[in-house]
């Protein structure tokens, strides 16, 4: 497909044909530009096929053995999920044997807790009942073996009442086995092979005291999502009442705080409309929840129609089937492949266009795609009145209209970008063209369908090259004990994207599961000011001629942030002191404010931000001996006296905002 890609590139940047297009380009219509790229005749020849990388029961075959011929056990578990992912789950029991092994060596490694996570996928797989070659005695011996496994590591792990809850089933279940054994083959099982399958069971529920390894080990790694400061606002649904959405030419909409918030404040809490997966990541991390699978608490669940992608449980498999994996899994490999543009942009672009038209879908009975996909993508009207979402009408992030309404600045794209761009879309259509006829038994999509498929997705790449953003993990560093963020993949997040730039921004975001995003005060945030992230450019690591030529090229625009209008840049001034009446700040040797005459005490003023200075010292020690959270609330009162008595451009504020940075590092998406 590359060959054909680059073939089209070519003959579509000839002069005549692409002054044309360059015309249609800079009129940021995106139907017009599909419109006339599709008019390159060599895109005739672009034939969709399946590329990806199916089961095969051969491979898994070979695993297995290497499987047994391995001694150690983390050379043993890796061969073993390669076959577990190999094995074609629908038509051998190859899946079975390998998902077996792995859960015998997981126990014997003493990886208790993916020893039980193993378990769990199990009994999911065997109460599905998919294995046609598998009878009903083997089936049931399997089921046995699972719940002796998951009843041994709940009660090493300190569960003992859930481990005697299913020693009962246990109990059950073989007595069951034993009678059905015996009316259907008449088959004898002697007093010592009956005690022998119920001894796991029995063992649990004579045992009177339990010698578990941890008190709480089946919730230790849940992650709490913050609520938001104050009530939920009652337009932007993912935002506090503190902040407002306002509008005016210069910044179009933004964000304002509605009331003065302190620093640590969360003031909002963003769902991905569409998110992806960085190529390099594909392993590392599940491709529903984005949750580390480096962990010695995960294990790694396949796809089951491809090897390539992982999940951390059946449910993030099985949300992610329903949801948007079976459109892409057969197309996977075209996702990637181009490597003119930055990983899993396409895929997130092609995600968004396959929520948009498959939205409220019943793929069994509905014979159309979601009429939200013409309205949108046709309708010019609509996109007249885009930016009136969330100023007259509520805004919610999951739906369409929020993610529709995202600036493109498709009029000011680099013409070559935005063919490579409709070059992308078009082959994307396609993909999806391709895919419907395999899950959409009664919808045949037509050249106009196409087109619109194609159009929409444009639209979205061009919408996520200004709007998107990563999803993160933070990786602790050992040596110097900090939180360095690490990009998994990215998102469309429609509430977040309505915040503007600055290079010393008063908010800082986290990712958290399921590709949520957790938004905080960095620093306090005075009512009417405006809400301000941060793009990529910060003053305190680039230069300002750096950042602006960054963020003109990427964004169009000229920032003019406090940052940029100030200097900034490091070092910064000493400490100036605020006036404790109009919160002024107070010129050097002066003792008194110059606008409201009120006395500055220097001395009393230096003597207790100097106290303060000390305890966030003792934090630092906290957060270098693993502590963040006693860390945090000592910071949190530190960040609120200097707000109160220094200068925000102090190196004491920067200093503190960086320290509350990691503490927040700690209790998002993690990866140690």
């Amino acid at each position: 497909m590359n060959s054909y890609f680059d073939t089209a590139y070519r003959s579509a940047t000839e002069r005549k044909f692409f002054e044309k297009f360059v015309d249609q380009s800079k009129s940021g219509n995106s139907n017009k530009v599909i419109e006339i790229v599709r008019e390159i005749p060599e895109l005739h020849n672009w034939t969709i096929k399946e590329s990806y990388r199916p089961k095969c029961d051969k491979e898994a075959e070979k695993f297995l053995i290497q499987s047994a011929q391995t001694v150690k056990h983390d050379e043993k578990i890796f061969q073993l999920t390669k076959a577990v992912f190999a094995a074609n789950i629908n038509n051998s029991t190859v899946f079975l044997d390998a998902l077996m092994d792995r859960i015998r060596c997981f126990f014997a490694a003493e990886y208790f807790k993916k020893c039980l996570m193993d378990c769990q996928h199990m009994s999911s797989v065997l109460n599905e009942k998919i294995f046609p070659n598998l009878n009903e005695r083997d089936h049931q011996i399997l089921k046995m073996e699972c719940l002796s496994y998951k009843i041994r590591c709940l009660k090493i792990l300190g569960d003992t009442e859930k481990a005697k809850i299913l020693a009962r089933e246990g109990i059950r279940e073989a007595k069951h086995f034993f009678q059905s054994l015996e009316q259907q083959g008449g088959e004898q099982i002697s007093d010592e092979k009956k005690l022998e399958k119920l001894s796991p069971f029995l063992g649990v529920l004579n045992e009177k005291y339990s010698h578990s390894r941890t008190s709480d080990a089946q919730n230790d790694d849940q992650i709490a999502i913050p609520r938001v400061l104050g009530k939920q606002n009652e337009k932007l649904q993912s935002c506090s009442d503190a902040v407002a959405l306002q509008y005016d030419q210069t910044r179009g909409r933004h964000l304002v705080a509605t009331r003065n918030i302190k620093t640590g404040s969360v003031l909002l809490v963003d769902e991905p409309f569409a998110w992806s997966t960085d190529e390099a990541m594909l392993e590392k991390n599940c491709l529903h929840c984005h949750k580390s699978l480096k962990s010695t608490e995960t294990v790694k669940i396949p796809c089951r129609n491809c090897q390539t992608v992982n999940y951390c449980s059946e449910e993030c498999r099985i949300e992610s089937w329903e949801k948007y994996h079976r459109w892409e899994c057969t197309v996977f490999d075209y996702f990637y492949s181009m490597k003119e543009i930055q990983s899993s942009r396409l895929l997130l672009a092609y995600r968004a266009t396959v929520m948009l038209a498959t939205r409220n879908m019943d793929i069994e009975k509905d014979d159309k795609l979601s009429g939200d996909l013409k309205k949108y993508h046709l309708d010019n009207d609509i996109n007249k009145k885009r930016l009136e979402v969330g100023l007259n009408k509520e805004y919610d992030p999951m739906d369409y209209s929020t993610v529709y309404s995202l600036e493109t600045n498709s009029k000011d794209i680099d013409p070559k970008v935005n063919l490579m761009h409709a070059l992308h879309s078009i082959l994307l259509a396609k993909c999806f063209r391709y895919v419907s006829t395999k899950i959409l038994p009664k919808i045949e999509i037509d050249d106009d369908e196409e087109h619109i498929l194609a159009s929409a997705t444009l639209r979205h790449l061009q919408a996520i090259n200004s709007n998107a953003y990563e999803i993160v993990e933070n990786v602790l560093d050992k040596g110097t004990k900090v939180w360095e963020p690490k990009t998994v993949g990215g998102a469309i997040y429609a509430t977040v994207s309505l915040t503007n730039h600055s290079c010393y921004p008063n908010v800082v975001r986290h990712s958290y599961p399921r590709g949520k995003v957790v938004v905080r005060a960095i620093r306090f945030i005075p009512k009417g000011t405006e809400i301000l992230d941060c793009y990529g450019p910060h003053f305190l690591r680039d230069i300002k001629s750096e950042r602006h030529n960054y963020l003109f090229k990427k964004y169009n625009f000229n920032c003019n942030c406090e940052a940029c209008s100030k200097n900034l840049s490091l070092p910064l001034s000493d400490l100036l002191y605020k006036c404790k009446k109009c919160v002024q700040i107070c010129e050097k040797l002066k003792n008194s404010c110059t606008k409201c005459a009120t006395r500055v005490d220097r001395a009393k003023t230096s003597k207790i931000v100097t106290e303060s200075v000390r305890h966030r010292l003792i934090a630092i020690q906290n957060m270098l001996d693993g502590n963040h959270m006693a860390a945090l609330p000592i910071l949190l009162h530190h960040a609120e006296l200097l707000d109160k008595t220094i200068s925000d451009y102090s190196m004491e504020a920067v200093r503190t905002q960086q320290a509350l940075i990691q503490c927040f590092n700690s209790v998002g998406c993690t990866s140690k």
